[in-house]
């Protein structure tokens, strides 16, 4: 009788997994790379919001406080964030949890709530998140970069949107350029989000991308 009812149970869990994955997939709409043509001064005037972050350089931290320009911006690396930063930063890591926990499982791992929280502790230490409503529907989406998972000429950009059961859910396709110190987000939108700018590779003459809220293909 346990048999058939654990049987049964994860029968159910398969068929939720399958429906999630593939309700997911039916969402028309994700952020995705496009190509950046603006420089690097146009992305810091055409922006509503940017943010700094700084990697441990002075150089980066010198250069934001003498920006000219632009209506906020807000300054931190790993280690010294503010408190509204940490709590965001610990949403971020959230979201991960169960993938931390079907890779401990795949791997034969023994699987506790503080070795899934240390490892939640290390995404926090190696990510930057910042809250922002890119719909301007009153609920902040989090925009969060891990450069743990940085390859060597891309990392992974997460775009988290809250569901209505108030999980989140990744609404970003895009792996853009590596070690992003600034992020803008820009007055320009496509399908009611903002368009968002990327700089990388060092203050005043980086790297630049941009990704836009675009038909999911």
């Amino acid at each position: 009788m346990k048999k058939a009812i654990f049987i049964f149970l994860f029968i159910c869990l398969i068929l939720i997994v399958f429906f999630k994955i593939n309700l997911h997939n039916d969402i028309p709409y994700k952020y995705s790379q496009i190509k950046a043509n603006k420089t690097v001064e146009k992305f810091k005037k055409e922006s509503v919001q940017t943010y700094y972050f700084l990697y441990k350089n002075v150089e980066y931290e010198k250069e934001a406080k003498n920006l000219e320009g632009i209506p906020v911006i807000k300054v931190f690396h790993p280690g010294r964030e503010t408190e509204c930063q940490t709590v965001t930063l610990g949403k971020f890591a959230d979201f991960f949890e169960s993938s931390i926990f079907n890779e401990m499982i795949e791997a034969n791992e023994v699987v506790t709530q503080k070795e899934v929280e240390q490892r939640k502790a290390i995404i926090k230490e190696e990510s930057w998140a910042v809250e922002f409503d890119l719909n301007n529907d009153k609920e902040n989406e989090i925009i969060g970069y891990r450069w743990d998972m940085c390859g060597t000429i891309e990392c992974p950009l997460y775009i988290l949107q809250k569901q209505a059961d108030g999980r989140y859910f990744n609404i970003s396709d895009s792996n853009t350029i590596p070690y992003v110190y600034q992020l803008n987000i820009l007055q320009s939108s496509k399908n009611g989000f903002h368009d968002i700018g990327l700089i990388s590779g060092g203050p005043g003459n980086g790297f630049q991308a941009a990704i836009r809220f675009n038909k999911n293909s």
